[in-house]
């Protein structure tokens, strides 16, 4: 299956905003480890109506 090649770019936008990270390490025709760092955030968040 062909791609148009935006999918990870997409990603990594999306990571950039929150403080995310995405790397890639491949070896070629043989493996490929793509692991993707969320930011650890706490919200405190309050709600108008309990």
């Amino acid at each position: 299956m062909e791609g148009k090649g935006m999918g990870l770019f997409m990603v990594k936008t999306q990571l950039d905003l929150i403080g995310g990270k995405i790397s890639i390490e491949s070896e070629p025709n043989e493996w490929t480890k793509l692991t993707i760092q969320f930011p650890n955030k706490v919200v405190n968040s309050k709600s108008e109506n309990p």
